[in-house]
């Protein structure tokens, strides 16, 4: 998408009276250095042009990311959000951290492969994880893996500063 930065310049000339009259001051585009008059409305046509098609490519951009958010945002019958709603999840996530103490979290194959590229090559190649339905993750909390997978399935997250240092950490993972 090509953005100019288009700023107009006032140059006068002064008459041999030293007075200013509208018809001795022009303007000049920045960008495109045309030169026109301050009645015309302060831009150039090529300018005003350019950023109506601007406008047009940006509101396109953002329908564009409100239907990939609303893509990430599943219907009820996948909501995360239920720690009951278990309805046909094929794989269990452990935060090997507090493995002992805490429950595994459940989730579907489908949506890990769609989500993540590291979940896609460890459940689409014969690796352990996919034979064993069991996705064991070193040095996490239960809490960021459980935040993580809401994520995934809602595109949403309540994060404070610590949350948010914990998941980056283990999106390195």
């Amino acid at each position: 998408m090509r953005r100019t930065d288009h700023r107009c310049v006032i140059q006068s000339e002064s008459s041999e009276s030293g007075s200013e009259s509208d018809s001795d001051t022009s303007m000049r585009c920045i960008s495109c250095r045309e030169e026109y008059l301050p009645r015309d409305a302060g831009t150039c046509k090529e300018c005003y042009v350019e950023a109506g098609e601007t406008e047009e490519e940006l509101k396109r951009e953002i329908e564009d990311l409100k239907a990939k958010v609303t893509f990430l945002r599943l219907s009820s019958s996948l909501d995360h959000g239920n720690s009951s709603s278990r309805s046909f999840t094929d794989v269990v996530l452990i935060a090997s951290e507090d493995s002992a103490s805490s429950p595994p979290v459940p989730a579907h194959k489908a949506l890990l492969v769609s989500r993540s590229p590291v979940f896609r090559a460890m459940l689409e190649n014969e690796m352990e994880e996919s034979r064993s339905g069991t996705i064991k993750i070193s040095d996490i909390s239960y809490d960021t893996l459980r935040t993580f997978v809401y994520y995934l399935y809602t595109a949403e997250a309540c994060l404070d500063e610590q949350m948010a240092c914990d998941l980056l950490v283990m999106s390195e993972k």
